[in-house]
């Protein structure tokens, strides 16, 4: 049954109603705040693209936390879209339902503790001398000093969150390859193309919507890393550790300069955009295509 124009505007005013009092004010309410010197107590007053122009001339820091971000997401979408494919084809040829059910449950693991909570506990396996991956390291003879180095703390974060991410990407693909049609893999077998050539022209092609899915959900998720950095790092040691969410955190409430917090939050939307453009041409292209 169809609906009338009528039913779909009072089926979707409740959702549309939410979506502009909790996403469209409060993203206007931030771009006028960027225009404005505005510290907690007291009244905005208007300067323009001040804030703007701060942000590109005295914030070397917020420079450091876009290099780090950047490196955070690239690191990301390579991984999760390499190691995910692998494992996902891993689980698919694997026969035994019951190891397959073992290794989703385990996947979905990290998105059922409360993000706070699962960084303390992942920080707790790098602690020095009681966590568990010092002591292993200490086996082999190595230390690392994973809090108080910048490269080990930077490492940290980076695997924090593969291994918060990575799942998802698995998860979304497998599901993909249950999907998958077998007819072209079996046309492939009748051809004698080899295990790699099946994953090359049938396999990875046949993903590519959801790889692109995955990318982009990678960039907007890891471009805007705080929770981690706040538990485990503060930022430190220096500023090697912090990601441009976390500076933002630090002008806008630390600082308590909302004006120059919200240049900064508005200048962060437009890179994870700039960043997600081509993906998103990308599926505008496939949509007329179809």
């Amino acid at each position: 049954m169809n609906m009338t124009k009528r039913e779909f505007a009072i089926f979707s005013a409740p959702s549309m109603i939410l979506m502009v009092a909790l996403m469209v004010i409060p993203l206007m309410v931030t771009i006028v705040l960027s225009f404005c010197t505005y510290n907690m107590g007291e009244v905005p007053r208007f300067v323009g693209w001040n804030n703007y122009v701060n942000l590109f001339t005295n914030s070397p820091r917020m420079w450091n936390g876009i290099r780090f971000s950047l490196v955070i997401t690239a690191v990301n979408v390579v991984v999760r879209a390499v190691s995910g494919t692998a494992i996902a084809l891993m689980l698919y040829s694997v026969t035994s339902r019951g190891f397959q059910k073992l290794i989703i449950g385990g996947a979905l693991i990290p998105f059922s503790i409360t993000p706070v909570v699962a960084t303390m506990m992942f920080s707790m396996l790098f602690k020095d001398p009681f966590g568990l991956i010092p002591y292993l390291l200490s086996l082999a003879g190595i230390e690392i000093s994973w809090f108080a180095s910048e490269l080990p703390a930077q490492a940290l974060i980076i695997i924090h969150s593969l291994w918060g991410g990575l799942p998802f990407t698995v998860i979304t693909l497998y599901s993909g390859l249950l999907a998958m049609p077998l007819d072209p893999l079996k046309a492939a077998e009748a051809e004698g193309a080899s295990l790699w050539q099946k994953i090359r022209y049938v396999i990875v092609p046949y993903l590519s919507p959801l790889l692109v899915f995955n990318t982009m959900t990678a960039i907007m998720a890891v471009f805007r890393t705080y929770d981690s950095v706040a538990v485990m790092t503060k930022g430190g040691p220096g500023i090697s550790t912090e990601t441009i969410q976390f500076y933002n955190y630090q002008i806008a409430f630390a600082q308590k300069n909302i004006g120059q917090g919200s240049a900064m939050a508005i200048f962060s939307i437009l890179w994870i955009f700039l960043l997600m453009a081509p993906f998103i041409y990308r599926m505008y292209r496939e949509q007329l295509d179809k």
